[in-house]
């Protein structure tokens, strides 16, 4: 699609939010926490002020051309955006924008935990199978890193991911929902993660999973934010990652400090993944029109996968999807594997 229409970007999101505004609003006590404001996203490898490669805005700016008053807001604009009936209907059958007060609970001797993911969709034998059902083949908490050299060793024969995204993304919430487990710590508080976290799914060992810290704001101190977005570039760059899967907010989209983020994964040829978490925090028109801006964007990106996956880490909605994702490269790992050991 071209384009008629251009403007310099100035890192706002698609809604005209500043990307320093936190996404909680908390007090802080300690006077060597960084204030409501500050930002340290200083890596090896980010840089910084990285424009969009495709303007959604001006898109759709260039679309509804002679329906909008020329000094429209970004929020008129966004409500502009092009929303297609099969793409409402495909978000409402996925139950991503429902409130788990309107949900009736389920149970599953197997997965206890299931019973607070109440839009979890049905799981087949072969997901069973892949989160594991008892306690010695379910997700495990298996290392923190603060500092490089405390990194566990890699294992080339098994496939590691890494979520990466802003303070309060919900990350953490997201390693709970597709393992089925409470195995990862979260809070509402942005910089609550604050070391590299290691997961893995054992007997057999066959998948890594790695809960980043969040850029951007956070509750922490600026020596220390700063020394873990440094780690997490080193992470990023030289650590060999089946896919990085970035997290985005519903309710904001793709951020500046996201963008600085792909761009940097783009430079070192690391595939990564949209995920539009918190869906269950806009409706289902907002949430269509966000998953156009960043199906749109996304289109600058040759690293980028093409496939955006929508979920509710809190209703268990969409999960399914990214549970199926990490299987199906789980068993591109194995036959690799296989062959080469054959």
């Amino acid at each position: 699609m071209e384009y008629d229409v251009f403007e310099v970007n100035d890192g706002r999101d698609s809604l005209g939010e500043s990307p320093e505004e936190p996404d909680t609003h908390q007090n802080i006590d300690d006077p060597n926490d960084v204030k409501i404001g500050f930002h340290y996203d200083v890596g090896l490898h980010r840089r910084w002020g990285v424009q969009p490669r495709v303007d959604t805005m001006n898109a759709v700016a260039a679309l509804r051309k002679g329906q909008l008053p020329a000094n429209a807001s970004r929020r008129a604009i966004f409500k502009q955006t092009p929303v297609e009936d099969d793409t409402i209907e495909w978000i409402q059958k996925l139950r991503l924008c429902e409130k788990p007060k309107r949900a009736n609970k389920r149970s599953d001797p197997s997965f206890p935990v299931l019973a607070s993911y109440p839009f979890y969709q049905p799981i087949s034998r072969q997901m069973e199978r892949f989160i594991g059902t008892t306690r010695e083949r379910r997700l495990k908490f298996t290392a923190a890193a603060k500092i490089w050299e405390s990194m566990p060793p890699p294992n080339p024969k098994v496939v590691e991911i890494a979520f990466a995204g802003r303070s309060n993304a919900g990350k953490s919430a997201l390693v709970n929902a597709i393992s089925l487990t409470r195995v990862a710590r979260s809070a509402d508080t942005p910089g609550f993660t604050r070391s590299i976290n290691f997961y893995a799914l054992r007997k057999p060992e066959r998948l890594h999973i790695v809960d980043l810290p969040g850029y951007g704001f956070a509750h922490a101190g600026e020596d220390e934010v700063r020394s873990w977005n440094i780690l997490i570039d080193r992470y990023l760059t030289e650590r060999e990652l089946a896919r990085v899967f970035v997290v985005v907010d519903a309710r904001h989209g793709i951020k500046q400090s996201d963008r600085e983020m792909m761009d940097m994964l783009a430079t070192y040829g690391k595939q990564f993944q949209v995920i539009i978490a918190k869906t269950d925090l806009v409706t289902y028109r907002e949430l269509a029109q966000r998953w156009w801006h960043v199906n749109e964007e996304l289109k600058g990106w040759e690293e980028a996968i093409p496939q955006v996956l929508m979920l509710s880490a809190k209703t268990g909605a969409g999960v399914c999807s990214l549970t199926t994702v990490l299987m199906d490269l789980t068993e591109e790992k194995y036959k690799e594997v296989k062959g080469l050991d054959g």
